[in-house]
Parts: C-alpha cells; sequence; structure tokens
C-alpha cells in the first residue's frame, strides 16, 4: 500500500516511507496512536519515528526534498517546511507565495513558485528567502522555470522553453556547457542535442541528467 514520492531526494542519514493508511505494525506501544501518521522516517541513530499531519498544521504533504543536512516538506496547499536532518521539527517557511517544487543544497534550499519564479534561502535561516532576480531582471526574457533541482553546491532549473540553465561546481563538465570549471559566476546555459527540449532535470555530485520531451 506504500506510493511513490515525487521529487524525493534521501540521504544515507535517513530514509522516508508514505502509507494511504494510517495502520501499522510496530511493536511499540510509543506508535499506538496513528491517527494522523501520514508516513515514516527512520535513521540518525534514532529507529523509526511517525511522521504525523499535526506536525504540518494538519496539511497533507506533496512532496519531501533531502539534503546532506536540511530536509523540506512541500505540503499540497503550496507552503513549505524545513527541519535539520537530525533533528524532526519541521518550521514553515514564511511567504506570501505558493510553491510547487522545492530542492535542497548544502547551504541553501530552492523553491518554485507556481507562477515560475524562483526562491531561495539559506538553510540555517528560513527566514530570509528571496527571490532570484536572474528571471525577473529579464536575464532569460520571457521564460519561466518549470522545475529545479539541487545538490550540495550546484542548482538548476529548466524554463517553459525548453532550456536548461545550472549553476555551482563544474570541475567534471556537469554545468552541461561544454567547460570544466570551478565554479560558475552565474548560471550557465546548458547545450543540448539537436533542438531538444528539456522537461525536467536532475542535479548530482559530479553530473546532471536531463530528461526531454
Amino acid at each position: 500500500r506504500t506510493f511513490a514520492i515525487a521529487a524525493a531526494s534521501v540521504t544515507a542519514a535517513s530514509a522516508v516511507g508514505f502509507r494511504r493508511h494510517a495502520e501499522c505494525s510496530l511493536d511499540s506501544k510509543q506508535y499506538n496512536d496513528v491517527h494522523d501518521c501520514i508516513g515514516f522516517i527512520w535513521g540518525n541513530g534514532k529507529g523509526i519515528e511517525p511522521i504525523r499531519s499535526s506536525q504540518f498544521a494538519g496539511r497533507k504533504l506533496k512532496c519531501l526534498a533531502f539534503g546532506p543536512t536540511f530536509s523540506a516538506a512541500l505540503c499540497e496547499k503550496g507552503n513549505i517546511w524545513v527541519w535539520p536532518s537530525k533533528d524532526f521539527k519541521p518550521l514553515p517557511v514564511k511567504s506570501n507565495f505558493s510553491f510547487s517544487n522545492v530542492a535542497v543544497g548544502q547551504s541553501k534550499s530552492y523553491a518554485l513558485s507556481k507562477d515560475g519564479r524562483i526562491f531561495a534561502w539559506s538553510n540555517n535561516d528560513s527566514n530570509s528567502i528571496e527571490e532570484i532576480k536572474c528571471i525577473k531582471n529579464g536575464w532569460f526574457g520571457t521564460e519561466k522555470a518549470v522545475h529545479i533541482s539541487a545538490f550540495e553546491d550546484n542548482f538548476a532549473f529548466v524554463t517553459n522553453h525548453g532550456k536548461v540553465y545550472s549553476s555551482g561546481r563544474g570541475d567534471c563538465g556537469q554545468l552541461g556547457n561544454g567547460q570544466m570549471v570551478a565554479h560558475s559566476k552565474g548560471f550557465e546555459l546548458m547545450q543540448l542535442p539537436r533542438d531538444d527540449k528539456a522537461c525536467m532535470v536532475a542535479v548530482g555530485e559530479s553530473h546532471t541528467a536531463v530528461l526531454t520531451r
């Protein structure tokens, strides 16, 4: 009865499982009350812990994103909750925007608003959330972001025109611009073969993968 979680990347320190129903066969009496149990998280030497909707103000979760030291959850209504990976106490990211995607990096996390804008904040201070001005200032014309991905110091996003822009480390060619550089100075346009249009991007430590439409 388990089902997949979109955009969830799991670290070696912890993992998450979701269930459609609240019932679960755990021996510990600690989990007898599962009326609001929407999943489980385990690792960090703490064993298994229930994920409860009450920890997210009763909201249903849409997806999860895990980073090396921080994690995030996107609720169905578009708000985001974050917590340190070693302390499962979710706190809301304060914003007036509604989001459709979230990605967690080493020192920063990113969110994609439903109108195609990208926001970022320091993992140590979710109140520092601000819009990345690249699209707003017209770097990419009328394009809007439709998908985002992050890993450690790297970040990439796909636009509604099927282009992919990346930033961060490029020592292994993972920026996709045909060059190997220690670190990008800004966003690099990834070079797709032929006239292919991207629809999704996934960022790793030494490589970046793109799905085309």
